[in-house]
Order: structure tokens, then sequence, then C-alpha cells
């Protein structure tokens, strides 16, 4: 399947009036680094938050709100651990 199939059109970017993230946008918008394998384990360990799968296609994609708070549990985490 190319990229170009599996890819968002600017409408479909929402769901719900909730913004969607593809994988690729786990990085270049939210700054989360992670390989796709990371994910998938966190994911099964309940420690990030699972993808839903828009449309007929068979790709991942991730609730911008869902990731924000995925990010501040870990500054909060990482604050409570230096008081």
């Amino acid at each position: 399947m190319s990229q170009a199939s599996t890819a968002f059109s600017h409408d479909e970017r929402k769901a719900g009036g909730r913004r969607l993230l593809c994988f690729g946008e786990l990085k270049s918008i939210k700054g989360i680094p992670y390989s796709r394998q990371w994910i998938a384990e966190l994911i099964r360990k309940g420690k990030f938050p699972r993808p839903v799968k828009p449309g007929a296609g068979c790709f991942n994609a991730w609730f911008s709100d869902e990731i924000d708070r995925y990010l501040d549990d870990l500054a909060a985490a990482r604050d409570g651990e230096a008081a």
C-alpha cells in the first residue's frame, strides 16, 4: 500500500471534532521519537494511548488530546520525582 493511500486528507484529520495523528505526526508534531515496535510494547503494557483505525484503512491513528494527556502525565511524573 502506498503512503498516499494511507495518508489522511485534510477533511479526515478530525473524528468527532477530535484531531487525529498518524504515526509520522507523533514525531513531527508531538516530538515523540518512538519506533512502531516500542509504541506497540507501551500499548501492550497500558502505558501509551491505544490507536484507532479510521475508515477502512489498516493504519493506526491517535487522538491528539490523548497524546497530549500522555505527555502531560510524563511531565507530572517527572516533576513528582524531583520533589
